[in-house]
């Protein structure tokens, strides 16, 4: 980090910091004893304060990219901005006066709770940035529940006043006063949380905060938010916020990492159960759970952290033979688990329903996919939601001969190859079931090729798995006489090449997709019942 850089940018928020207390002292000063003079000092300050929030911007924007701690900087601009916020705030505090009437209602009884909860938390930053001190950050954050409660108070006092018919235009600009106060807390606790996301690597949110100290004191009440160390994981498309954490002085590569995840009830608590039937099943294969906090509408889960490669990482970047040993363990590990959780209870096929589910997702997304009838000649093309009624019928004579425990979102980054023993393990439990294998065969063989990746020699690879594993478990259902396998995958393909497209912005590529899943449908149209244990999936939908 350059030293001169970093100083000065210290000194400017320091500067920063003092000025924006200042400006509160001359608010509440103003609203205690409204006088010309001391409105018109603090309007003066503000093309100051904005030109430090400004000075301050380009410095960490100019330093960030060639510093060592990128963190700090990005925190620094959100806490300039946000002091910023709050010097403006006193300006609208003071503009307001013009409108009450009974400037004795304001006195200092009322207006001191915020201005001292204010300033002892922004007497706190200095400190909390200088050391990047989570614990200091929290005191500020908490500055933030205690403005709330004082401007619930005073809005409470202000509706009985105006149901009396009190002074109307007095309190409600009162009202406006006292949540000029509720926002400056909103902006500390911008402050406060900033701190902490540098202090721990990685953005986080006081209320996922609380849930990780939670969570980590299940398992280990020794160890403080200051001992920790936070980095993303992936993506996580139903909202939750999904962590690495491990200890600040570890190494990277140690195994005592955990996954953290907090977000919304249902999707942890989907998660949970599924990971206690996985190990209930099939134990060693999901990771395990350290802890769970059910918090109402909002729920963390504290998960074991495997090490290892994803199947996408070893595709497209391992050696041959290391590909062929990982494609060969997976395919055992897959045979054991059906036959370990192979129940002879026969369910419907379900592709068309999750097919219809979603997609007005992808019309969403891609609205030209929604097509109408056309005529090619005397060809009628019919539109997809036409296709699916075509294929309905034959949809609905299928059968699933026997269920087995499914992952339910069998993507290739959602296998792991352990690096402790290269076994197979999986994440991402979420949906699974008992239902038809084909779902996470269909799933697996589309997350081939859906990848965005053009190089000839790495699509060649990509085509070899599909084709493989697309081998693998047709024979498979020959074994143990699935005569329908072949016609449920390629509604399972149908499904999930449709489906896929609502994740991918490239239109071409996206086309290229859904076209495919047309062709499977137009030929399951034309299918008869009969027909059914003779379908075969052609060669060419799988290939490039």
């Amino acid at each position: 980090m350059n030293t001169t850089n970093h100083d000065s940018v210290e000194d400017n928020l320091r500067f920063l910091i003092r000025e924006v207390r200042k400006q509160i002292v001359r608010a509440q000063r103003y609203l205690e004893a409204p006088n010309p003079e001391l409105r018109h000092s603090l309007h003066g300050r503000d093309n100051y304060i904005d030109n430090l929030r400004t000075f301050i911007q380009r410095a960490c924007f100019s330093h960030a990219a060639s510093a060592d701690n990128v963190e700090y900087y990005k925190a620094v601009d959100i806490i300039a901005v946000n002091l910023e916020r709050t010097a403006d705030f006193c300006e609208e505090l003071i503009d307001q006066m013009q409108y009450v009437q009974q400037p004795e209602v304001l006195h200092r009884d009322r207006v001191a709770p915020f201005v001292d909860e204010i300033i002892r938390a922004i007497d706190l930053i200095e400190e909390a940035v200088a050391d990047l001190n989570v614990h200091v950050a929290l005191s500020i954050c908490r500055a933030e529940p205690r403005l709330d409660s004082l401007y619930e108070a005073e809005f409470k006092r202000c509706l009985n006043n105006l149901r009396a018919g009190d002074a109307v235009e007095t309190h409600v600009t009162l009202l406006f006063i006292w949540h000029y106060f509720e926002r400056m807390g909103d902006s500390l606790l911008n402050i406060g949380e900033a701190v902490i996301s540098a202090a721990l690597g990685e953005k986080i949110k006081i209320g996922q905060l609380w849930a990780l100290e939670d969570s980590i004191g299940d398992i280990d009440p020794d160890r403080g938010l200051d001992d920790l160390a936070l980095s993303a994981v992936g993506e996580s498309k139903s909202g939750c916020r999904i962590v690495r954490v491990s200890g600040r002085n570890e190494s990277p590569s140690r195994a005592t990492s955990v996954i953290f995840k907090e977000g919304a009830r249902n999707k942890l608590v989907e998660e949970k159960e599924g990971i206690e039937r996985w190990e209930a099943q099939v134990p060693g294969v999901a990771p395990k759970i350290f802890s769970f906090q059910d918090n109402g509408p909002h729920s963390a889960i504290l998960i074991e952290f495997f090490s290892g490669r994803t199947f996408e990482q070893v595709l497209l970047e391992d050696s041959p033979e290391e590909l062929h040993a990982a494609f060969e363990t997976l395919t055992t590990t897959l045979t054991h688990i059906w036959s370990t959780t192979r129940k002879n209870v026969p369910l419907p096929a379900t592709f068309l329903q999750q097919l219809k589910k979603r997609l007005s997702d992808v019309y969403a997304l891609h609205g030209d996919f929604k097509d109408k009838p056309l005529h090619i000649g005397g060809l009628a093309i019919d539109p997809l939601e036409r296709l699916i009624e075509r294929t309905s019928h034959l949809h609905e004579h299928l059968h699933v001969p026997f269920s087995v425990l499914n992952h339910g979102d069998f993507n290739l980054d959602n296998i792991i190859f352990a690096s402790e023993d290269g076994a197979v393990r999986l994440i991402d439990l979420h949906r699974s079931t008992d239902g038809d294998y084909v779902q996470d065969v269909s799933v697996f063989l589309v997350s081939n090729y859906r990848l965005q990746i053009f190089d000839s020699p790495i699509r060649k690879r990509i085509s070899h798995v599909t084709r493989a594993f697309h081998t693998f478990a047709n024979a498979y259902a020959r074994t143990v006489g699935d005569e329908s396998f072949e016609i449920r995958l390629a509604f399972g393909l149908a499904r999930s090449f449709a489906t896929s497209t609502r994740f991918i912005l490239d239109e071409r590529f996206a086309k290229s997709l859904f076209l495919r899943a047309r062709y499977l449908l137009e030929l399951l149209a034309e299918t008869p019942v009969s027909r059914i244990p003779d379908f075969k999936v052609p060669e060419e939908v799988l290939s490039d």
